[in-house]
């Protein structure tokens, strides 16, 4: 029960640290930063029209946040050793390309000399940004390595997120149609989502925490190895949908509104079921970790 009571906790830090960072051309080097490290930026750059990513990143990160203009736009800011510009960009048919060759990163001890205290904040990460007008719907997004940010007010219609290794943070999400994310290797962090249809999470390797969802659809989250954090779910829709929870091989920790259900032993681990009044369900499993239901 220790394991996960300090998940909880790393969970909730998590989630505030997150919500601090979502705030609302052609290519410059500027000098030399911290010796021979440079700033390699691409100006907003608008595109005609986007509905597929393909992402092959690594140290390089990238974020998509809602914009009131009509077009689609993306920027980039990437800090670094490299003599030329490690990051790649096009756009063909509708697919937006992002590519990253041989990144040489700055150490904590150089970044601290050009950015001084503030120098782990997200604005001094290398990143691409993607700006998205309201109802704007990207259908497919894959990427083999980086995290990614889906910032506050971005609107999806159907959407299927592919991640091979790195994180995926999600703030203020609405989708209107199916969505399907997939991560073998790296963590989830969702907040506030709208989920009026169905969505699927799975992770094969990592950890998930859902806080403040709005299910009225069909919601599964699972992963294979890793623990599983369902918080703070508004009063309206907790009393509507259906929970079924499984933790295979683990520990599960009930608390709040949640304790109406019922949680009992399962094996080597726990269920949960709480019925709800309404259609929307929301069914969590993990096989070898923990879940916590607040």
């Amino acid at each position: 029960m220790k394991r996960i009571k300090i998940f909880s906790i790393i969970a909730v830090i998590l989630l505030f640290c997150i919500a601090g960072e979502f705030q609302d051309g052609h290519a410059t080097a500027k000098g030399a930063v911290a010796g021979k490290a440079k700033l390699f930026e691409g100006k907003r750059k608008q595109l005609s029209s986007v509905h597929r990513i393909e992402a092959d990143l690594d140290m390089i990160d990238f974020r998509i946040v809602s914009t009131k203009k009509q077009k689609s736009s993306f920027a980039y800011s990437v800090y670094c050793k490299n003599s030329k510009n490690p990051l790649q960009c096009d756009v063909k048919n509708g697919v937006l390309y992002l590519k990253e060759t041989g990144y040489k990163g700055l150490s904590n001890k150089e970044r601290e000399q050009r950015f001084g205290d503030n120098w782990w904040k997200w604005k001094y990460r290398s990143k691409v940004t993607l700006y998205l007008p309201a109802k704007t719907g990207i259908k497919n997004i894959h990427m083999t390595k980086g995290d990614l940010i889906i910032g506050k007010q971005v609107h999806f219609s159907d959407m299927d997120i592919q991640m091979e290794k790195g994180d995926l943070v999600i703030s203020g999400l609405h989708v209107s149609g199916a969505t399907k994310i997939n991560l073998k290797e790296g963590d989830l962090v969702a907040k506030t989502v709208a989920v009026p249809g169905n969505m699927q999470v799975t992770a094969k390797e990592g950890d998930i925490v859902a806080s403040d969802l709005k299910v009225s659809g069909n919601l599964q989250i699972s992963s294979d190895e890793g623990d599983i954090l369902v918080a703070q779910i508004g009063k309206k829709y907790f009393d509507a949908m259906t929970i079924t929870a499984d933790a295979i091989d683990g520990d599960m920790l009930v608390l709040g509104d949640m304790k109406t259900g019922k949680k009992k032993s399962k094996g080597y681990g726990y269920s949960y079921k709480k019925n709800g009044k309404g259609k929307g369900k929301l069914t969590i499993v993990t096989k070898e970790g923990d879940i916590l239901l607040k």
